[in-house]
């Protein structure tokens, strides 16, 4: 067999830079002669070729390399090359391309897809060969390169081209010159490609609920050079519903800058931005298309309802206005408009609008209780104000709402209800101290609220005000003594953070008293007192103890055995040994949290439902949340059966026995005060939970606690009482956070351009005392250093004393500023230099999108798994020289990092070359079904 000329020799010099670990793919049939000189030398080789075997010329291609002797190192797929890389991607394989070959069909969709479909899985450094010379190659080849720019025309031959890639570089482009007229033939010979066809074909796959190949469809329609608006918001559609909001969000920008004009557009864009809070950004989309010819009527509303929540109430209303001049009688118009009439007390405009609106529509039962309501005003006016301020509260205007409660306070004595949302608005609104005020005189008022007694008690706790809190806790409870919340608030109660290190033992010290005298003190043998204390720990958890940074598992321990001796003495039922199901079958797993939505503690498990073997494992979905939303859709349907249950956990645990579980995971267990009631009882014969709170339940109850092999202390089983698991590399797989394009600047936030910026992000509770003079020590030897706090309000009287203990103003370099969402939060970790780690319970979420917009992080290994988070996010990328094991080299990093630029984007670089080694990493599912198996009996 002759050897192929000069492609295969640069082919063969080529692989002597590729990784021996990688694999040789191929689609289609590759020249033979190449085949065998890709394989020569390398017997432990082999070329998994994904080939229909109906392609013509199978059956010779397959008589000579057998003739070749080359059978033993072919392995042969009867696979269409979208669906073999389907199947990849569900398998979640590990190893990589290295070298890939395409002979597939030469048609020009088949090129495209063929060198676009194995981009995911090549290796740090690949080669694509293109072995097509048809007409269609030079138009579908330019066309890879303008969509990919990680690839680079490495070598044009007469036979085929050579494409590099290098995840570590962005290679320069070679663009070949595409062939006139190819574009405009394109449509009319490859008739499959037309976009009304592959939309159809997507929302037909979009309504049997089978989200990727409608996606996949929604692709292929964008690579035609004239694609339809429907493709884009179907696309944006496809990706909000299955929880990726920030794609959807990209698509729909990008189809604005091919179709600026379209109202449609901007619509659903601002649609979608207010769905995430960016309100700014959706007022001006729904401007935009206001000013488009086509606007819809809906985009004047949303924008009035807007300006009425930020309290532009005169321009929502002129805006309305303008509509119903417009389209006379439009009765969202009027339902929107006359509340706001009314609140601005124009009762006469809001009345004739009601009148003239009720003529054209008599039927609406929403204009009937308007005219029921502007009837009662007239003889009592004063309900008014509370009915409207009620009103604001349900539909989120804080502002708005403190203003109309306080005007019904002015004349009328203030019932329960109206202390308890005016003091919730004013919080809300900014105005902590006012708030705390209306509270503490709506109990004055109402000495048997308990709403309004835990009101105070938690939102002192939440200021920092916890001495204030214990005495409100103290007074609540001589005012409500069978309410049990204000018992365990009043004995448990720890600060959400420390002035001083002292102060740290002296809590532990009073909780591991009150702890031992809440238990000797209450008689659960007495008729009612079971059930008084399962209605308190529907509001109480022991979520702050552990961020004392100490070993708090015998006193959880304690705690938890009293929580299910509640449940044993309330539901024996539910508290018996299970045996084990039946070993036949598929091994059933039920994940039970309060957390299954939008939620930045649940991105996490996404990737443990998303990749779980369905042929072995059935998945269980238990969700007590009250929020569902797009990210509970994309939960539910990876799920055999999901089931929304919230609030009723005699229903919840009949239904959990019902499906007659082999294992139950909480994702965690110390957050969500019902969800810890729950774990009390015995719902599986194997019970789990997981780092999504990174500490011991302490309940008897919970029998292993999955982790991580890399976050693991060498002693960590003593800080567990269930047995520790851990999983491989991180123990979980993170879905790759979808970081912005860099285009805000420093000067949008008002942050000094010169400055070395520490990102210091972390909440008020993680942040100890003892280590405070970390701040001016880095201050006093980084010149122009800055540290933003974006949540640190509450800490600033300690970097007072700190900063000047050292001589120093702490004005002049912390800088504490509230983030308005999560795409300036992002943004801000982009444009800051330095992110600087919390010592003892580091960051999780925070420092994973820190790494995925490549910012230099610096961390200290903890004592617990709570502190080791950062560090085996790097360990996993091999990046552990910013990794510190005690403060002093803690110090010492950060202070090196803000005086070396370079070192900051050599390591920057490092990130976003390594991070994919981190993100949607399957390898930890391995570990964990391997151990439900064995957890189940199928070891």
């Amino acid at each position: 067999m002759a050897e192929n000329g000069a492609l295969g020799t640069t082919i063969v010099q080529g692989l002597a830079d590729l990784a021996e670990e990688t694999l040789t793919c191929g689609v289609g049939l590759p020249d033979l002669a190449l085949v065998a000189q890709i394989l020569a030398g390398r017997p432990g080789a082999c070329l998994h070729l994904v080939c229909p075997t109906t392609l013509p010329g199978w059956g010779t291609w397959w008589q000579d390399a057998e003739a070749a002797g080359l059978e033993t190192q072919i392995m042969v797929y009867d696979q269409e090359p979208e669906a073999f890389f389907e199947d990849w991607r569900e398998l979640g394989a590990a190893e990589r391309i290295g070298l890939y070959l395409y002979a597939g069909r030469p048609d020009y969709r088949s090129q495209v897809m063929g060198l676009l479909l194995p981009v995911p899985y090549l290796a740090d450094r690949a080669m694509l060969i293109h072995l097509q010379t048809g007409p269609w190659t030079r138009l579908a080849l330019g066309d890879v390169l303008r969509l990919q720019p990680t690839l680079g025309l490495r070598g044009d031959y007469p036979e085929g081209q050579v494409l590099g890639w290098d995840s570590a570089e962005v290679t320069t482009l070679v663009s070949p010159e595409p062939q006139p007229g190819l574009v405009k033939a394109l449509a009319a010979v490859e008739a499959d490609l037309k976009a009304d066809q592959l939309l159809a074909e997507a929302r037909f796959w979009q309504g049997q609920g089978h989200w990727e190949r409608a996606e996949q469809k929604c692709h292929q329609a964008l690579l035609l050079d004239d694609p339809m608006i429907p493709v884009y918001t179907l696309l944006a559609e496809i990706y909000q519903t299955t929880g990726r909001p920030a794609l959807a969000l990209g698509t729909l920008v990008a189809a604005l800058e091919r179709f600026p004009t379209c109202a449609e557009l901007h619509w659903q864009t601002g649609q979608l931005l207010e769905s995430l809070s960016q309100i700014p950004q959706a007022m001006a989309c729904y401007r935009q298309a206001l000013d488009c010819s086509d606007a819809p009527p809906a985009a004047g509303q949303h924008l009035a309802r807007l300006w009425w929540r930020q309290n532009h109430t005169e321009a929502a209303i002129n805006l309305l206005r303008a509509d119903l001049e417009h389209n006379p009688g439009n009765l969202e118009t009027a339902r929107l408009l006359i509340p706001m009439l009314m609140e601005q007390d124009q009762m006469t405009a809001a009345q004739d609008l009601y009148c003239d609106t009720l003529a054209r529509h008599p039927d609406d039962p929403t204009l009937m209780a308007t005219g029921a309501a502007l009837e009662r005003y007239q003889t009592h006016p004063d309900q008014r104000w509370r009915d409207l301020g009620h009103q604001a509260y349900r539909d989120r205007r804080p502002a708005a709402a403190a203003r109309l409660l306080r005007r019904y306070l002015q004349t009328c004595p203030g019932e329960e209800a109206v202390y308890a949302e005016l003091g919730d608005s004013l919080w809300q609104a900014g105005d902590r101290p006012a708030a705390l005020e209306v509270w503490q005189t709506g109990v004055d008022a109402h000495p048997q609220s308990g709403r309004l007694h835990f009101a105070l008690i938690t939102h002192l706790h939440q200021r920092g005000q916890t001495e204030a809190a214990l005495a409100a806790a103290g007074r609540a409870r001589a005012c409500l003594p069978e309410e049990f919340s204000f018992v365990l608030l009043n004995h448990l109660l720890v600060p959400l953070y420390y002035e001083t290190e002292a102060e740290i033992a002296t809590y532990y010290q009073r909780f591991s008293q009150g702890l031992t005298q809440l238990i000797a003190e209450t008689d659960l043998g007495r008729p009612g007192v079971c059930r008084q204390v399962f209605a308190g720990l529907a509001t109480f958890t022991n979520f702050y103890l552990p961020f004392q940074g100490v070993n708090v598992r015998d006193l959880l321990s304690q705690f938890g055995d009293w929580v299910h001796q509640v449940m044993a003495q309330l539901y024996p039922q539910w508290t018996q040994t299970l045996a084990m199901p039946p070993r036949t079958g598929k091994i059933r797993v039920g994940y039970l949290s309060h957390y299954l939505h939008a939620y930045s503690g649940s991105l996490w498990l996404t990737g443990w439902l998303r990749y779980h073997d369905r042929t072995q494992f059935e998945l269980y979905g238990y969700y007590t949340g009250t929020t569902p939303d797009s990210m509970t859709q994309e939960l539910r349907q990876h799920c055999h059966r999901f089931h929304h249950l919230p609030g009723d956990l005699e229903a919840l645990a009949r239904q959990i026995r019902a499906d007659d579980l082999h294992i139950l995971v909480y994702p965690e267990l110390g957050m969500d005060p019902p969800t810890f009631r729950t774990a009390g009882l015995r719902l599986a014969p194997v019970q789990c939970t997981c780092w999504g709170h990174p500490v011991t339940s302490g309940l008897p109850t919970i029998d292993y606690f999955l982790s991580s092999e890399l976050m693991e202390p060498e002693n960590g089983q003593d800080h567990y009482r269930e047995t520790l698991i851990r999983l491989p590399h991180i123990g979980v797989s993170y879905p790759q956070p979808t970081v912005p394009s860099r285009r805000r600047t420093r000067a949008d936030y008002h942050l000094p351009e010169d400055a070395v910026l520490y990102f210091c992000g972390q909440s008020a509770s993680k942040y100890l005392p003892q280590y405070d003079w970390i701040l001016p020590t880095i201050a006093q030897q980084v010149p122009h250093a800055r540290f933003l706090f974006p949540r640190g309000d509450l800490l600033k009287a300690r970097h007072a004393r700190a900063f000047h203990d050292a001589g120093l103003d702490r004005d002049q370099y912390c800088i504490y500023q509230a983030i308005p969402d999560r795409q300036d939060y992002l943004a801000l970790n982009q444009l800051a230099d330095i992110y600087l780690d919390t010592l003892e319970w580091s960051g999780g979420n925070t420092s994973l999108e820190a790494i995925a917009c490549g910012l230099p992080l610096v961390t200290h290994a903890g004592t617990f798994m709570r502190g080791l988070h950062t560090a085996s996010f790097l360990r996993r990328l091999g990046l552990e020289e910013t990794v510190a094991d005690t403060p002093d080299t803690y110090v010492a990093l950060a202070i090196d990092l803000g005086q070396n630029p370079n070192k900051r984007r050599a390591l920057k670089q490092k990130l976003l070359e390594r991070q994919h080694r981190l993100f949607d990493d399957r390898y930890c599912m391995v570990g964990l079904e391997d151990f439900f198996r064995q957890a189940a009996g199928r070891g």
